[in-house]
Parts: C-alpha cells; structure tokens; sequence
C-alpha cells in the first residue's frame, strides 16, 4: 500500500494504491469515508485484475459498493464508463443551484418556443467546448474567477429582465457598470477581491450587453449570442467537477462524453419544466399581472447571483 497527498486549490487529495497480489475471484469493494459530510464527493477507484486492462469505478453518495470482476469485456468496460458519469453529469447539474438560477434567469422573458431552442443549443454548445477544454488539460482556468463569474452571469441576466421590463435600461446600466469599477477601485487600492482587469472587463462587457436591451425583442436576439457567451463560463464550471475526480488519461473520454450527456440530460429536464410552469403562469386566470411575477423572481435571482458574484470574488463563500 503506498498513499500520496496532494494540496492544491484549497483542498485535499489522497491517493491509495493497493497490490492485493493473486486474484481471489470476485470481490466487492465498499467505500464509506467522507459522504456524511460532503454527499457530493466522489471517489475515483482505477482497478486492474491479473494483468487486464484496467477499469475504473465510481463511488458516490448513492453508489458506495462496487462488484469487481475480472470477466468484464472492454466494450462493457466503456459502456458502463459512460452510464457512471452520466449520472454524475446528472447529479452535478441537478445538485448546482447557481447553473438552474442563470437557466431559470434565461428563460423568464422568452416566448417562443424557436427562440428557446436557439438559445439552449447556444449555450450547450459554448459550455460543451469549455468542459473538453479544461477536462483535456488544454486550458487552466482560475477557478475562483469562474465561479465569481458564474454568480455575474445569474445577476446580469435576471437584471436585464428588470431592464427590458421597466424600460430604465439605460440608468440600470449606469448603476449596473459603477459598481463593476468600485470593485476594481477597492482591487487597485487594496489589492483584494477580483482583479483589476477582469472587474474592468466585466464592467465592459456589462455596457455592452446592458446598453440596447430597449425592448423583449432585441433582448431575445441578443441572448442567441450570449448565451454562446455564458455557456463558456458555466462550461469551466462543470469541469471542474469532472476533473476533480482524478481520472486517469484514458479514462477522459468515455467520462467527458458520459458527463456532458448527463449534463444535457438534467438541463433538458430543468428546461421543459421550467418552461411549462411559465406557460402556466401566463395563461393563468388567478395572476393578472404575470409581470409582477417575472419581476419578482427576476430581482430575486438578481440578489442571489450578487450574493455569489461578491462572496466568491472575495472569498466570503
């Protein structure tokens, strides 16, 4: 038995490596350490049976116990590979508060069915390029600035609502790109929180998204490209969760493909619920002011994207 320990990013990772010698048959192995006080941990397990090829294992919060045998051929090897992350893709998304607030944000002011499509094929598209990015090694996020702007996303989005619906576009963008550079103010003086340049980038990037967003039409439109935008910031997100599993090399494509299917899954799922529950509401008899609805939940995903945008810029959260 050997163990290694690795510290990075401001957590722990141990690494048992165990030569059980001759092969017994088959053997269950069980794994119950850290789930009562972290559910959505996940332990990596990479098996090899008297010289096989080697097959990895999932052990989650409801899959605590695996059946190793060494009679598994490799087709079955990849297919079961694939149905694991799957269902962590699965969980993740179901699990991550923020990635249904931005989707619920998104869908509040559209209408057409069409426009919808577009727009969740935009943001599949931008967070499945970031996810194989980050997941093959190719590009190092920084992971507090992913998660702060994921948080940035949820407020922009859901304060835009408030934009096109009060038709005070124009002084919520004045507001709106003041407190981005108080952020980079407060980062020049005291060189805390988010940078300086990605505050001022962000501020930029507010402007622009926050200036013609006049009316629900072209605020439609203009979600067709950002939601490219914002799937790439969510994209990194998710792979951070894939990669902090500790996969071995050739295990990253049987788990990229199975997670981002799984992540697909649960958004589609979260979706047509979503939109059904807002189809309801607007041909509701007992709600004569759906607005007021779409108001409220609006400024509400706006105060909680603020919460996450602040606390993780600063580290409070």
């Amino acid at each position: 038995q050997r163990q290694m320990c690795i510290r990075d990013r401001g957590y722990v990772r141990v690494r048992l490596v165990f030569d059980c010698g001759a092969s017994l048959g088959d053997i269950s192995i069980s794994i119950n350490s850290f789930f009562n006080v972290a559910s959505s941990h996940v332990h990596y397990a990479n098996m090899s049976l008297n010289g096989e090829p080697s097959y990895q294992y999932l052990f989650t919060n409801k899959q605590r116990q695996h059946e190793i045998t060494n009679q598994l051929a490799t087709s079955s090897h990849w297919f079961d590979s694939i149905t694991q992350f799957v269902l962590i893709g699965i969980e993740h998304i179901f699990g991550g508060i923020d990635h249904i607030a931005f989707l619920l944000a998104l869908l509040l002011l559209l209408r057409s069915l069409k426009v919808l499509v577009w727009m969740v094929t935009g943001f599949t598209l931008g967070h499945s390029i970031t996810l194989a990015l980050a997941a093959l090694g190719w590009v190092i996020p920084d992971l507090d600035i992913v998660e702060a702007a994921i948080g940035f996303t949820i407020a922009l989005v859901a304060v835009q609502n408030i934009a096109v619906l009060t038709g005070n576009h124009r002084q919520i963008t004045y507001f709106s790109v003041a407190g981005l550079l108080l952020i980079v103010l407060i980062n020049l003086i005291w060189n805390i929180g988010l940078s300086a340049l990605s505050g001022l980038g962000l501020a930029l990037f507010t402007l622009a998204y926050l200036w013609n967003s006049a009316d629900e039409h072209l605020s439609a439109n203009l979600r067709l490209v950002t939601s490219v935008i914002f799937g790439l910031i969510h994209g990194f997100g998710f792979a951070s969760a894939l990669t902090e599993t500790g996969l071995a090399s050739t295990q990253l494509l049987p788990a990229l493909l199975g997670f981002n299917l799984g992540i697909e899954l649960g958004q589609i799922v979260i979706i047509a619920v979503v939109w059904a529950l807002l189809q309801q509401i607007r041909q509701s008899r007992f709600l004569t002011d759906t607005r007021l609805v779409i108001d409220l939940v609006s400024a509400a995903l706006c105060g909680l994207g603020l919460y996450w945008f602040i606390g993780r810029s600063y580290g409070i959260i």
